[in-house]
């Protein structure tokens, strides 16, 4: 192999090599943006008020529509997650003894979110409120029979 053959291939792997080193470098780089990322997320999610669990919530359970804070129920934006349900509490007076989901979207005067709708049921049949009547079949809507209140005498 000649001298200056064997340089220009010397050369070039110095070069290959110098653009590779790069190349993790600028992957190391783009890791450690990622994971900086990350902890500043998980340090913003650590410092937001988190909203209850439904499930390990008794107090969810026992809460008087009356007890609620000023625009908990009855306001038009229902983003929180506690607030079909506290509303379906709020408007249980009108809703038919024996109902459906068509009933209580009529009687809150919005159209929750299906799956939002049915956890607020579902909690509703777990606190005590309501039990099933009977479930969907084809079209016709799961059924649902009001109970009386946790916490009262009479329905």
């Amino acid at each position: 192999m000649e001298p200056n053959h064997f340089e220009a291939l010397r050369a070039r792997l110095e070069d290959q090599l110098r653009a590779d080193i790069e190349l993790l470098q600028e992957a190391h780089r783009v890791k450690l943006r990622a994971f900086e990322t990350v902890w500043r997320a998980q340090a913003d999610v650590a410092q937001t008020p988190q909203m209850p669990q439904m499930r390990t919530s008794p107090e969810a359970e026992r809460l008087p529509v009356a007890a609620l804070p000023a625009g908990a129920a009855g306001t038009e934006n229902r983003t929180g997650g506690w607030s079909v349900f506290y509303a379906i509490q709020e408007k249980m007076d009108q809703i038919p003894e024996v109902f459906d989901k068509n009933d209580v979207i009529r009687a809150l005067g919005f159209t929750p979110k299906r799956a939002t709708l049915f956890r607020a049921l579902d909690e509703l049949r777990i606190a005590g409120w309501i039990t099933g009547e009977s479930p969907s079949e084809g079209r016709q809507p799961a059924r649902f029979r009001k109970l009386a209140r946790p916490g009262s005498e009479s329905a």
